[in-house]
């Protein structure tokens, strides 16, 4: 009986863990000003999104991000863009995040797939997660 017990604590814990490790607020988004937040790693790369129009997201509910990554061994220049350009509502932006990162890149490739974006009659807007939506 108690390994039958032990065993449902130790499921619990591995389901919930993660998601108590890196529950990120709203709140916590907006009062950080840099814009720059770290997803979960894969493998030995880091990826992270950066926030382009922090103060618009308060207003419309719609972040405007990119998302990157970089292989932990390679040089800080050598960044790779998983995607140029996603829109993504509060909800699905935090459901992926770690914690606050550096790592701003150029934007001119972020502003041409951005007016793409305000350009195209659909407007897709990512509602799930990063993660998914990068697939």
């Amino acid at each position: 009986a108690l390994y039958a017990i032990m065993n449902k604590v130790l499921l619990t814990l591995v389901i919930l863990l993660p998601q108590m490790v890196w529950a990120v607020t709203i709140g916590e988004i907006f009062s950080d000003t840099y814009g720059a937040w770290e997803l979960p790693y894969e493998k030995e790369t880091k990826r992270w999104v950066v926030i382009h129009n922090l103060d618009s997201a308060k207003e419309d509910g719609i972040f405007h991000i990119e998302v990157l990554n970089r292989k932990k061994s390679d040089e800080p220049w050598q960044v790779q863009r998983l995607k140029y350009h996603m829109a993504i509502t509060h909800e699905a932006f935090i459901k992926d995040l770690v914690q606050p990162t550096k790592g701003k890149v150029h934007p001119d490739p972020y502003i041409g797939e951005y007016r793409n974006w305000l350009k195209s009659a659909d407007k897709l807007v990512c509602k799930t997660s990063i993660l998914q939506c990068i697939k």
